[in-house]
């Protein structure tokens, strides 16, 4: 029941859906065949971040979909695993 003139608390479970939704429909490309490739090498997520020159935290995120990478981050990461970048994009 709402009180007059309380504001209603936000539902945060859909807050972060919506916030999921907007990075995924952002200008980067998602990196689907990220982790694949990540295994064919045997690297951890920490090992490629090093190799790559990004955070370990965008490699974790960009493998489940949480965020979408920009064409240079796609080619830094590409280049540390010796695949093409198509290889990782899309699928």
């Amino acid at each position: 029941m709402m009180i007059p003139g309380e504001a209603e608390e936000p539902d945060v479970s859909q807050q972060q859906g919506h916030l999921r939704e907007a990075r995924s429909r952002g200008r980067g490309a998602r990196l689907l065949g990220l982790k694949a490739a990540r295994y064919r090498k045997a690297l951890t997520q920490s090992e490629l971040a090093t190799l790559a020159g990004v955070s370990p935290s965008s490699v974790r995120a960009l493998e489940v979909g949480l965020r979408t990478a920009y064409p240079k981050t796609v080619k830094k990461l590409a280049r540390a695993l010796d695949v093409e970048t198509e290889e990782i994009v899309g699928q």
